[in-house]
């Protein structure tokens, strides 16, 4: 961000109706529906900005280098100045800004009647409370042109008779900001109810609740998906935080520093610039260093989720761990557990990591656990149920177009007579249960892709919000806010 709105924040706080435009984050994954433009907004600021970050993490740099300060800061803005080495720009980038961020879901309560959201003022024994609706009847907006945390246009789809999706767009208001500026109790600090999240996330969020883990609501009252995320969202002692559209509950890992009243760059999501003191080290050329400069910034965060990667060969490569060599002795006592057991064990794993971790405790274990034929069936359990610890690798039917994106990249990891031999209404579901999918060359071609990753903090964030969906399904409303009628 430039000088001037450091200034500005730093002398007025949260942003104002003063102030302009300002951005809100989707309280799923932090990302506004106005996405970063690239990694500073000015880039002689910038050069600045991280040269002071260098110096500090590795102080001997300049001495090393042969720099001074000033040279150093060239060589940043000079990088930051560059066209990436793969040829993009921000703009131009695949999978950047993505449209999935930049549509939303609006959710809640909103009147026609100047297009206000309902609530009142009342009076308890410690002040004064705004009470909002329950969530009976909450209603979902898809909507874009954010504004202040709001919208302006409500977007209308419909299937034509050939099946091709068309949208008619419509000027109308859906207000979801967080920020209290926009009213006049400004001494309140409980949000007014209605929020929003990316288009994506929302549809995440569907797909990815493991409702058949969570317990029955304890109220007796059927609500739809929208309505109990209103209730989970607005019955906690701290909703919104006020201006930023973010939980006080959930973590964010940081990308919420990267909103300066607008997110228009992703610097302030650095937080250790290690891969760009060793790319100085190395003197890269700047289009080099510039790629190891949005590394550390973590630009995958920003990336679009649904870009499956392809297998990188023209004939899949067969994994194969080393076995150790085993003696059976008749009369040892340990006996190994049986296979079916030990799988009904390890499909339950938290993570991937956890898998290995626990193939590394014995030579036994380490055995079962990388024959090629146990690990692609573990991790083909991982991925087929909701609770799986690899379920979010697998499309979402409801995101239009993920399910084509899906087939195509993952039919590349079958063989090629094979791929051609699937029939034509093949799904990407239906490869997955091919029996010569390999899921473990699959699974580390995910874990190296910028956008899987992604798609995997977003999992993790619905994870999160699922904790507290449980609570709110024992426990009910920590806070009782609700009770203002709609009519």
């Amino acid at each position: 961000m430039s000088f001037f709105f450091h200034l500005v924040t730093l002398l007025f706080g949260l942003p104002s109706p003063k102030m302009g435009h300002w951005d809100e984050l989707c309280l799923l994954c932090g990302i506004s529906p106005i996405p970063p433009n690239g990694i500073y907004t000015d880039t002689a600021y910038g050069a600045g900005d991280l040269a002071e970050k260098l110096i500090e993490y590795d102080p001997s740099l300049l001495h090393d280098m042969e720099l001074d300060e000033d040279a150093l800061q060239e060589l940043l803005q000079t990088a930051l100045d560059a066209e990436s080495s793969d040829g993009f720009d921000w703009f131009t980038r695949p999978g950047w800004r993505w449209q999935g961020f930049r549509t939303c879901i609006a959710v809640g309560h909103f009147l026609s009647e100047e297009d206000d959201t309902p609530h009142q003022i009342v009076s308890t024994d410690t002040g004064y409370m705004r009470r909002i609706p329950d969530g009976q009847e909450v209603e979902t907006r898809l909507v874009k042109d954010a504004n202040c945390g709001e919208f302006r246009v409500v977007i209308h789809r419909t299937v034509d008779g050939e099946g091709n999706v068309v949208e008619t767009q419509e000027e109308k208001l859906s207000r979801t900001s967080s920020s209290n500026y926009l009213y006049d109790e400004l001494a309140r600090e409980d949000g007014f109810g209605n929020f929003f999240l990316s288009e994506g996330c929302y549809h995440y969020l569907r797909a990815w609740l493991d409702f058949n883990q969570l317990p029955e609501p304890q109220r007796g009252r059927q609500l739809n998906l929208a309505g109990e995320l209103y209730e989970v969202v607005n019955s906690r002692p701290k909703g919104r935080v006020n201006g930023i559209g973010i939980l006080p509950f959930i973590d964010y890992d940081g990308i919420e520093r990267t909103l300066d009243q607008t997110q228009y760059d992703v610097a302030e999501n650095l937080n250790v610039p290690k891969c760009t003191t060793a790319s100085i080290r190395r003197r890269d050329p700047p289009e080099e260093l510039l790629d190891s400069i949005t590394r550390d910034c973590r630009s995958w965060m920003f990336h679009a989720p649904d870009m499956w990667p392809v297998a990188d060969d023209e004939q899949i490569i067969k994994y194969a761990f080393t076995q150790f060599p085993m003696t059976t002795i008749p009369s040892d006592t340990l006996k190994p557990f049986p296979s079916s057991v030990l799988f009904n064990i390890a499909q339950f794993s938290d993570s991937v990591v956890t898998y290995f971790t626990l193939a590394r405790s014995s030579k036994r274990l380490y055995n079962t656990l990388t024959d090629s034929s146990f690990l692609n069936n573990a991790l083909k359990s991982m991925a087929s149920r909701p609770s799986g610890c690899l379920f979010w690798v697998r499309p979402v039917t409801t995101m239009h177009g993920e399910e084509k994106k899906a087939y195509d990249a993952i039919s590349t990891f079958l063989l090629r007579t094979e791929a051609a031999e699937q029939d034509s209404d093949s799904s990407p579901l239906s490869l997955f249960d091919h029996k010569d999918f390999p899921w473990y060359y699959f699974v580390r071609r995910c874990f190296e892709s910028d956008s899987m990753i992604n798609r995997k903090r977003i999992w993790g964030q619905v994870k999160q919000l699922e904790g507290i969906w449980r609570d709110y399904r024992i426990h009910g409303w920590e806070v009782d806010r609700f009770g203002v009628p709609l009519r």
